[in-house]
C-alpha cells in the first residue's frame, strides 16, 4: 500500500484503497466458492432406498449397478466378473440391509478417501474413478453400519463404486 503523509498523519493513498477493495472482493468470491463446494446430498433418499431394495432382493449382482474398478474395504477390484460374484456371494450368505436408515449422504471431497484407508491406492481411486456426482453414504441396518461410494445414476439408481462395513453400532 502507499501512504501519503499529511499534517494530520499518514493517510492511505489511491493504491492502498484499490488493494483493500481487491482483498474484500477476493474474500467474498472465496466465500461463494466455499459455499458452492459445501458437501450436501448428491443422491436422493428415494433413489438410495431403491438401491437398498435392489441389494436386499439380490438384484445388485445382476443389475448394472456396479462398475469396475470397485473399492471394496480398501481393496480395488478391477474385474467386472469379480463384482457380480461379490454381490452374489454376499446375498447367498444372507447379507441384507434390514431396517436400513441413511445416516449420512454427502458429496465426496477433500479427505473423504480416508474413510476407506490412507493408502496411495485409495487416494488414486478417489481421484481417478470418482467425479462430482459421487457421494459417500452411510447406512445403518440391523446387521451394522455400512459405507457406500455411489456414483452416477444408471437405470434410476446410483451406481455402487465402493463398499465397506458391517461395523457394529450400539
Amino acid at each position: 500500500m502507499s501512504y501519503n503523509y499529511s499534517k494530520s498523519g499518514f493517510q492511505e493513498g489511491y493504491v492502498g484503497k484499490k488493494f483493500r477493495g481487491g482483498v474484500c472482493a477476493g474474500v467474498v468470491l472465496g466465500a461463494l466458492v466455499f459455499v458452492s463446494c459445501a458437501s450436501g446430498p448428491v443422491h436422493s433418499q428415494e433413489k438410495i432406498s431403491g438401491l437398498i431394495q435392489a441389494i436386499n432382493s439380490g438384484r445388485a449382482a445382476s443389475m448394472e449397478l456396479n462398475e469396475a474398478p470397485f473399492l471394496f474395504d480398501g481393496e480395488i477390484l478391477f474385474l467386472q466378473n469379480q463384482l457380480g460374484a461379490l454381490w452374489q456371494n454376499l446375498y447367498s450368505a444372507g447379507f441384507r440391509l434390514y431396517s436400513a436408515k441413511i445416516v449420512r449422504n454427502e458429496a465426496i471431497g477433500g479427505d473423504a478417501y480416508l474413510e476407506f484407508g490412507d493408502t496411495m491406492d485409495v487416494r488414486t481411486f478417489f481421484q481417478k474413478y470418482l467425479d462430482k456426482d459421487s457421494s459417500l453414504v452411510e447406512i445403518r441396518a440391523l446387521s451394522g453400519s455400512y459405507v457406500f461410494l455411489l456414483g452416477r445414476e444408471v437405470d434410476g439408481y446410483p451406481r455402487i463404486r465402493g463398499f465397506k462395513g458391517g461395523f457394529l453400532v450400539k
